[in-house]
């Protein structure tokens, strides 16, 4: 292959890789030890309040990744997580670790995570020629969840054989592999990029550039009310709020139906069941779009509930991963109706809000499923997670406007933004 002859791309590819790994390993090795340390649903919960924060807010490391250089960015991150990793190893062997440390280091190396992957996609335009993109970051997106499915996998293996610190021990190895990766990249800086591009920007004062950046934002979130795309929030809102409960109490779900390499397999689940529906996707585009909604996330409730009650615990990974993969697909060709209907100039905009208001309710939603981990069996509470998927069904179910909408190519972006006219007057 012709990209991976570009000894730049290689480099930054193993380096995501690694990384990927790294990032796994922490994330299962994190929330188990929280649950071994603090023994109740309620410290998971909080865990994954404080860690899921952090990502609503990586919208404002961009301004800092578009700045300074991307390598020095790669490498400090690497270096940061590497010492607080190191950290918890060396107060584990003094005997002094428990719960409440790991609830403070746990946000810090996730809020420092959010400038890791702005800047290793920020990294592809510069160190890839322009027809490679779209196969720089194919590749990129692969390895990720293919990362993520296999060492979440062999996390719980690990954990359940050698113990949970083992993955620690692994982790100091996988981001000190990635800093020295990173180290011998070669990547322009954004000034040198900008130049060799020929393109001249002028400086505007920061004053200046709020004021846009204010004004470019309500002006998204008008077009987002007054449009169809304002009913999206209601289902993915619900299922983020159940992927929430869900990740809080299935330490303790995983524990009750064997140990810490089911803990792994359930993750790797998630990963899987979507991957699967992403690759299947292409096949509802010959299907009306809203009644396909309907069906699949109610279709994946039955699936998630039946996962709970069946005494197999390999069928019952097998039947939540199945749970998944409409998920997986309706994610990805809400994603082409929103092209469809959003014009060009608001799509980041619309996209970003979108993202931001739905990822809000899994910390919520993490907070309540350890809540509720504390007063019921973690298998009722695992099937309240499920509920979200029929919230899902439910709303495009009762929605016409939602429920109506045609298979993908038939779709007029006329017939849901009624408000264009009126902004494009403005």
């Amino acid at each position: 292959m012709k990209l991976l002859k570009n000894v730049n791309f290689t480099t930054l590819f193993l380096g995501r890789m690694v990384t990927n790994i790294g990032d796994s390993l922490y994330t299962i090795a994190a929330m188990w030890l929280v649950y071994e340390l603090g023994g109740s649903t309620f410290y998971t919960g909080l865990a994954g309040f404080l860690t899921m924060m952090p990502r609503l807010f990586q919208f404002l490391t961009g301004p800092v990744v578009d700045k300074y250089p991307l390598k020095k960015i790669l490498v400090i991150t690497q270096g940061i997580q590497f010492i607080f990793i190191l950290s918890i190893l060396v107060v584990y062997a003094a005997g002094f670790l428990n719960v409440f440390i790991l609830l403070v280091i746990m946000p810090v190396i996730t809020s420092v995570n959010q400038f890791v992957y702005p800047a290793q996609t920020a990294s592809l335009p510069r160190i890839v020629e322009k027809d490679q993109l779209v196969q720089a970051n194919s590749l990129f997106s692969f390895a990720y969840q293919g990362i993520d499915i296999i060492s979440t996998s062999l996390g719980g293996i690990l954990i359940a054989l050698m113990g949970v610190m083992t993955l620690y021990i692994v982790d100091t190895v996988t981001f000190l592999i990635a800093l020295l990766l990173f180290s011998s990249l070669k990547i322009p800086h954004q000034v040198d990029f900008e130049q060799n591009e020929g393109k001249n920007r002028e400086v505007r004062s920061i004053k200046f550039q709020l004021k846009q950046y204010m004004a470019s934002l309500k002006e998204g979130y008008s077009f987002v009310k007054g449009s169809i795309i304002s009913k999206f929030f209601y289902g993915s809102i619900a299922a983020n709020f159940s992927f929430g409960i869900a990740l809080a109490v299935l330490p303790a779900y995983s524990n009750d139906r064997g140990g810490p390499e089911l803990y792994g397999y359930f993750l790797a689940a998630f990963s899987a069941g979507f991957l699967m529906g992403a690759f299947v996707s292409n096949l509802l585009k010959i299907l009306p779009f809203g009644k396909t909604v309907v069906f699949s996330f109610f279709l994946s409730a039955l699936l998630w509930i039946s996962s709970v009650f069946v005494p197999s615990s390999i069928l019952s990974i097998i039947i939540f991963t199945l749970a998944l993969v409409p998920l997986g697909a309706a994610e990805v060709t809400m994603a082409a109706v929103g092209q469809q209907i959003i014009p060009q100039r608001f799509l980041a905009r619309t996209f970003s809000l979108i993202s931001s208001i739905s990822a809000s309710a899994m910390p919520l939603g993490s907070l309540l499923g350890g809540y509720l981990g504390t007063m019921m069996n973690s298998s009722i509470t695992f099937v309240v997670g499920s509920l979200g998927m029929l919230t899902v069904s439910l709303v495009w179910f009762v929605i016409p406007q939602l429920r109506r909408i045609p298979k993908v190519d038939d779709i007029k972006p006329e017939d849901y933004i009624p408000v264009i006219q009126e902004l494009a007057q403005r």
